[in-house]
């Protein structure tokens, strides 16, 4: 099977079944264990609470992160479900009402939207499927419902861009798709203009990383991001690329990171779902130069374990995620960590009145955290989680 071993999977396929196949390598490499005792916080009294459960029509698979709009309120997608099963574009508020913006049906063209993102002229942009040749497809999405396409790949062989692809939006307004190799054998990095133009700024070759999950644009005006997988110890990198593509590795990984965030002090924070002492997974701060520092491990019974769907930076500048399984109730646990590594259990998930998430955390103006638990048996709820201070 080697390294190519989520090639075939659908985009849900690539977050569940390929990273619990990657704990089988990176648990061998290890990662080492925190100096000392890692800081722990007394269990906070937040508050969580289901304020939406999903049907059909609204959405059957809406299990991405949502997306605060510029209105404050909550947007996301979901890639099946609606009248024709083509996927939906929904706006919720902080209370828990959805409304459908954007049905996908036959005459679009189009299907199946992912990766959503907020852009820098108030519209949301995501990547969709075309559905006379399966091919990937950049749309824009107003606030409102009203769907266009940006951009229609043709020849994937010359565009790199497929439908497991993810996106941001630089500074200079153009968008850089993140192709974690659904298509391709290591992955690639696309830039799309906003008028639709798209030149390839890089493809992998395993040997600086492979399968990229996440790329930031530094103050310094480079981006950083981190692979899943290839390097020295085919277990994900972390690198810099200038604008024109050009790739340097800072650090290999130990074990497969899943996110990447940039704080006002200049360092960069993730969090990988495996590695750690236990193998639970591990939330780290890496440097402009690839200085790794570890910052905490989870240990299963008191914190949770698998951080899924990584770690948001707060408007408090602290960092949040939810894990997928343990904690008190063993079903994961919403989590707070500070920069200088102090761990806080905000809320321990009951497997029985609440479900965990492999998405992760939506913050609004109010500091409340939301988050949709889509398990693919169980009905689709969206969830609130109040911090209390």
């Amino acid at each position: 099977m080697g390294k190519r071993w989520f090639s075939g999977l659908r985009r849900v396929g690539l977050g569940l079944m390929g990273r619990c196949i990657a704990l089988g390598m990176a648990a061998a490499l290890g990662s080492a264990a925190l100096a000392g005792e890692p800081i722990r916080v007394e269990l906070q009294p937040s508050r969580v609470k289901p304020i939406h459960q999903f049907t059909l029509a609204e959405g059957d698979t809406p299990f991405r992160t949502l997306v605060r709009g510029p209105d404050d309120r909550l947007y996301g997608v979901s890639w099946t479900g609606g009248p024709s099963g083509l996927g939906t574009f929904f706006r919720m508020s902080v209370h828990g009402h959805v409304v459908v913006q954007h049905a996908f049906g036959p005459g679009d063209g189009v299907a199946g939207p992912d990766a959503l993102i907020l852009g820098a002229d108030g519209n949301f942009y995501a990547i969709a499927m075309q559905l006379d040749n399966g091919k990937a497809a950049l749309i824009r999405l107003t606030p409102h419902g009203k769907l266009t396409v940006v951009y229609r790949s043709l020849d994937y062989g010359s565009d790199c861009l497929s439908t497991y692809a993810r996106l941001m939006q630089g500074r200079d307004g153009h968008f850089y798709v993140i192709d974690p190799g659904g298509l391709s054998q290591y992955g690639c990095i696309v830039r799309v203009t906003v008028h639709g133009h798209v030149s390839v700024r890089h493809r992998f070759n395993d040997d600086d990383g492979s399968y990229p999950q996440a790329l930031v644009e530094s103050a310094d005006g480079d981006f950083y991001g981190v692979t899943e997988s290839g390097g020295l110890h085919n277990a994900g990198t972390f690198f810099r690329m200038r604008r024109s593509g050009e790739i340097k590795v800072l650090h290999h990984f130990g074990a497969p990171p899943n996110s990447l965030v940039e704080a006002s002090d200049g360092f960069f924070y993730g969090a990988s779902s495996f590695g750690g002492a236990q193998h639970a997974g591990r939330v780290f701060r890496l440097s402009r130069q690839g200085d790794f520092t570890p910052l905490h491990d989870f240990e299963p019974s008191a914190d949770g374990s698998h951080p899924w769907g990584g770690v948001i930076l707060g408007h408090d500048e602290q960092l949040y995620g939810l894990t997928l399984h343990d904690g008190k109730h063993g079903a994961g646990t919403a989590f707070r960590l500070s920069r200088d590594g102090a761990f806080t259990v905000l809320h321990a998930l009951d497997r029985l009145a609440e479900r965990s998430a492999t998405a992760g955390l939506a913050e609004v103006a109010d500091g409340r955290f939301y988050w949709v638990s889509w398990t693919g048996t169980d009905p689709t709820v969206a969830y609130q989680l109040r911090v209390v201070p």
